[in-house]
């Protein structure tokens, strides 16, 4: 849809904080002269998103709307509701509710039960409209308003709240509307049954302002007598003036000195109009006045006459006007319908005077007929007024912004305006009487019928929040109205006469609360998986670092009794205390992977790089993973190839093994890991299947996929299949089944999703809650799915397919497939072993066995924490590499300048093939001293490039990238093995074209650096200087030295 320029101005969001200048208003320049800095909100040009979307679109606003921000409501609002702040605008700008009294006490208990409880409050307005009674109008006066007030907290994705939004919804009209119109009633019940103008039509008129004093302050009414000479007026009542002063003098007369309304009595008798008079200063303050209602005087008076068209005058009402209320087109309407109704009722006396003087004239004089055409003539004339009545309601009505309907005894509509017919779709009263009911919302309509004929049945009124409408394609509702009806009673009878329901549009309010609501449910939802999340990943570190550090200090002390005391060591017991080390730092490799894999596929930056590989034979290594856990656990593991994979002869395809075999690791894991002690049946199942097709399920697993997660899943894997590429493309499945504690039917449907787990399991069996997530998104990034089977305490079946590309269909092929039976017993069994992995990735990171000469790198160890790098020198020594060690980045560059590297090249100097670089250290660190070693090859400091192979404990893609892009040529992650590193360490030589010296293989259990040097002193006794190896303060300085070993 084309957008008009007009439009998108309209749409403009304006960054006030900036100096503007087609845009700039006052009130935005009062807001940049506040120093935010100092209040809750802080310096606006930091503002996080939230705050600043907030505060743009409330100053575009035109509702009033203020923004209580910390614990304090600092405050900030936009430009209506300064009119609310009056002469506290521009001062409360970023001033405490503290700093406004006027409204603190009344407020506070709703901005806390929001700020602190996150509840939503709404519609406080009539209590509010109390106190905060005046606001500044369109002309700077001061006006009476009346607000509804909504509080809806603002909170963050943790759940906290920041602070609350206020807005006020403006309800001025609709309350100025139905205060004026029940004063018109009451008048007109009032004077309806008066038959002479005595001293109860005067009260009568007096009693009907008595509960609207804010539109009468001041209210005299005078009472004419007229004789053949003159016209007398005489003072009846004086509410707001002292009776017989200037302003309410005790008589008016034709012959009487002027007096302040003497002129204006005479045009609005001759005129029959209403007449408004301004009142000077003067009179405003003379002190005769002492107005009821707001408290200050009126400056203008509205004269009404009490006459008969054409015929006598009986009085005057001089009203007050509201000084808080401008002289708008309804003021004026609502006092000349007054006056219609003072006539109306002066008719009907004046009337039935004459009737009954006619009566009497017709009984004396025998004539009936002319008493019955008079009759007729009175009643034609009181019928016409009564319209005249009815007229000047419905127009009024039609005014108001509400929907109203007027209804009888028996609940039948008989009136209703225009709002009331357009929210429940209704051309006429007659539609609307017979429809109303079935448009209400269908989830509302009992409810409200119900509470509608309760009313009607004993009389009450009613007041209710309901939806209406059925026919909304989205949300299914048009409406949000808050719906009362109320019974009106007859002064004179006491009993109901009628009914009047009213239905005011609330829909932005509702909309507003609910998006709040589901803000807040969807924190509180993260807050509490993140908590759980916390405390399944703190039991899950602590718990192998309690085991690790058990373990190295009984290892520690065993080869302290032996240096010390000769005591033998126990193999056994070093054996158990390696693997346990081994295990420990294993699991949470496996808990930090885990997490580091959901980082990568919520960035979407997991890479899949499909490899040929036959996957039947890399299932079978991974069994071999689990050998160690099956024997451990005493459980038994087959692993069946299906028909279906036979049957199409899959051999080699091409797929990514590694996110393959995560997978199938994590499910094997799960199936160990909840196959306890009591199940009785104690096995663990793997089925290897495939399909031309895409498989709906596997077994009695299915897999449920809707049609919008079928567009994701294409989406998803969009990738990964343009990069198998063409030719045939087959799904290769597979299914671990244990026997073990099964999933209860509660769980089943939240089992995929991040940071869920069953219950209290992290705590028996460990996890992080994120293993099957990360499964389920790495079936789908390579165009599967995963689904599961279970049963409470009897084991589950999880079972997953993947899309591949087929390579070799060749039926010759079946004998590769191996027969796998009891996992648990192939450690004694090698002649179960089948050929390893095929996959180039996997067979790179096996450890070599040095049949053939080893490559003596010079390589300088750049590495600050001083265990790594011992640790990295004796591994590298062992198989026959010269080290050099530097503790900071500039120890580094200096060292590097002072090799064969550099230009002036001295004879002492040591040769140096490589730079093993951490990225972290105090001093400098390894992307700085990088740069500048990149620096002076430019230069010329170094006669050529410096091989430099970076190491971190970060392994995010931008740590990594950080890395490469200061200029190292390749970047390794901790923890590493030495073969991946001298691995690494042989692709830079070659790149480089750099030769280096060789040795001859080593001997089995034979140690290089025993042969190059003598045996240098115990490290145990290096450590009993500083204590424990694990309880050495991190604050301990490390001295600088570089050295050749």
């Amino acid at each position: 849809m084309q957008i008009t320029p007009r439009e998108r101005e309209h749409r403009l969001i304006v960054d006030w904080r900036k100096p503007l200048q087609r845009y700039d208003t006052s009130h935005f320049q009062h807001l940049r002269s506040v120093d935010w800095s100092k209040t809750a909100y802080g310096s606006s040009a930091s503002w996080p998103p939230l705050l600043r979307s907030i505060a743009m679109a409330m100053m575009q606003n035109h509702t009033p709307m203020i923004l209580h921000w910390g614990p304090n409501y600092d405050i900030m609002y936009n430009e209506e509701y300064a009119k609310i702040a009056r002469d506290k605008h521009p001062a409360l700008l970023g001033a405490p509710l503290s700093e406004w009294p006027e409204v603190s006490d009344f407020f506070r208990p709703f901005l806390d039960a929001a700020y602190y409880g996150g509840q939503t409050t709404g519609d406080v307005g009539r209590r509010y409209a109390k106190l905060l009674l005046t606001h500044r109008g369109q002309s700077g006066a001061l006006e009476e308003g009346y607000f509804d007030f909504t509080l809806l907290p603002i909170l963050q994705s943790s759940g906290l709240t920041d602070g609350v939004l206020e807005i006020a919804i403006d309800r001025t009209r609709v309350v100025l509307a139905y205060r004026r119109m029940d004063t018109l009633g009451k008048l007109s019940n009032s004077l309806r049954t008066i038959h002479d103008f005595n001293d109860e039509f005067w009260r009568s008129v007096v009693a009907a302002f008595d509960e609207n004093p804010m539109d009468s302050p001041v209210l005299i009414l005078y009472r004419t007598a007229s004789d053949s000479h003159q016209s007398v007026h005489q003072l009846q009542e004086a509410i707001g003036a002292t009776p017989g002063g200037n302003f309410a003098p005790y008589v008016y007369s034709d012959g009487a000195p002027a007096g302040i309304f003497k002129e204006d009595m005479r045009i609005a008798k001759e005129r029959n109009k209403v007449v408004l008079k301004q009142l000077s200063v003067e009179v405003t303050n003379s002190g005769e006045l002492n107005s009821r209602g707001i408290g200050s005087n009126p400056s203008a008076a509205a004269i009404i006459p009490i006459q008969v068209a054409g015929k006598a005058t009986y009085g005057f009402l001089i009203l007050g006007i509201n000084p808080l209320r401008p002289m708008e087109r309804s003021y004026k309407l609502w006092l000349d319908c007054i006056r219609k109704e003072l006539s109306a009722a002066a008719v009907g006396v004046w009337s039935r005077q004459q009737e009954i003087s006619r009566i009497l004239e017709r009984e004396q004089s025998g004539s009936l007929k002319q008493v019955i055409f008079d009759l007729k003539s009175q009643l034609g004339q009181c019928t016409q007024a009564q319209k005249r009545s009815e007229l000047l309601f419905t127009q009024t009505s039609e005014t108001l912004p509400v929907g109203l309907m007027l209804l009888d005894l028996g609940g039948q509509v008989f009136f209703s305006n225009h709002m009331a017919k357009k929210m429940f779709r209704a051309s006429c009263d007659k539609e609307l009487n017979q429809t109303w009911r079935d448009h209400i919302y269908h989830e509302d309509r009992d409810k409200v019928l119900e509470a509608f004929s309760h009313a009607v049945q004993h009389k009450q009124n009613m007041f209710m929040h309901h939806r209406l409408g059925n026919c909304e394609p989205e949300r299914g509702w048009n409406y949000w109205v808050a719906s009362s009806m109320v019974a009106q009673v007859d002064e004179f009878t006491g009993q109901i006469s009628r009914y009047v329901f009213s239905l005011q549009d609330i829909s932005s309010h509702k909309q507003n609360e609910e998006y709040q609501r589901h803000l807040s449910d969807q924190a509180n939802e993260r807050r509490h998986q993140l908590e759980t999340f916390l405390d399944m990943f703190s039991h899950e570190l602590r718990n192998p670092f309690s085991a690790t550090l058990q373990c190295a200090d009984s290892i520690l002390n065993s080869l302290s009794l032996l240096e010390n005391k000769g005591q033998p060591l126990k193999t056994d017991d070093m054996m158990e205390y390696a693997q346990t080390i081994l295990f420990c730092v294993q699991h949470q490799m496996r808990i930090i992977d885990d997490v580091l894999t959901v980082s990568k596929l919520e960035a979407m930056a997991l890479t899949l790089t499909p490899v040929n590989v036959r996957l039947h034979e890399a299932l079978w290594q991974i069994l071999k993973i689990f050998r160690s856990q099956l024997q451990t656990k005493n459980l038994r593991a087959s692993c069946i190839v299906e028909d279906s994979y036979k049957d199409l002869h899959v051999d080699w395809v091409e797929a990514d093994p590694s996110r393959w075999s995560q997978i199938l690791v994590n499910l094997i894991g799960n199936a160990i890991k909840f196959s306890g002690p009591d199940n009785d049946e104690r096995e663990i199942t793997i089925r290897l299947g495939a399909s031309k097709e895409r498989p709906t399920g596997y077994g009695d697993v299915s897999y449920r996929i809707d049609e919008q997660e079928e567009t994701e899943l294409q989406d998803d894997a969009s990738e990964y299949i343009d990069q198998l590429g063409s030719g045939e493309h087959i799904y290769i499945q597979a299914m671990v089944e244990d026997k073990g504690i099964g999933i209860s039917p509660k769980w089943k449907k939240r089992l995929f999703h991040r940071f869920e787990q069953v219950p209290k399991t992290h705590i028996n069996y460990g996890g992080s809650g994120l293993g099957l997530f990360i499964c389920r998104r790495l079936c789908r990034i390579q165009g599967g799915e995963i689904g599961f089977s279970s049963e409470e305490g009897k084991g589950s079946r999880f079972a997953f397919f993947i899309r591949v590309r087929r390579l070799n269909t060749a039926e010759e092929s079946l004998h590769h497939y191996p027969t796998i039976g009891d996992v648990a017993a192939a450690r004694t069994n090698p002649t179960t072993d089948v050929a390893p992995a095929v996959s180039a990735s996997q067979a790179a990171s096996r450890m070599p066995e040095y049949t053939e000469c080893l490559p003596v790198y010079r390589v300088l160890v750049v590495e600050d924490n001083l265990l790594n790098q011992k640790v990295v020198q004796r591994q590298l020594n062992r198989l026959g590499c010269v080290t050099y060690v530097a503790s900071n980045g500039e120890q580094a560059v200096e060292f590097v300048k002072k090799s064969k590297y550099g230009a002036a090249m001295g004879e002492d100097w040591p040769s140096l093939d490589i730079v093993l670089m951490d990225m972290e250290m105090p001093v400098m660190d390894g992307c700085t001293a990088t740069r500048k070693i990149r620096e002076m090859e430019r230069t010329g400091e170094l006669v050529k490039h410096v091989p430099i192979l970076g190491i971190s404990a970060n392994a995010r893609p931008e740590q990594v990238a950080l890395m490469t892009e200061a200029g190292m040529d390749d970047a390794i992650p901790k923890p590493f093995t030495v073969p991946t590193l001298l691995q690494r360490f042989s692709q830079l030589m070659e790149k480089f074209s750099i030769s280096v010296e060789t040795l001859p293989p080593l001997a089995p259990k034979e140690n290089v650096e025993s042969k190059q040097k003598p045996r240098r002193p115990s490290m145990l006794k290096d450590l009993s200087r500083t204590g424990s190896i694990f309880r050495r303060s991190s604050e301990e300085q490390l001295s600088y030295q570089v050295t050749r070993l």
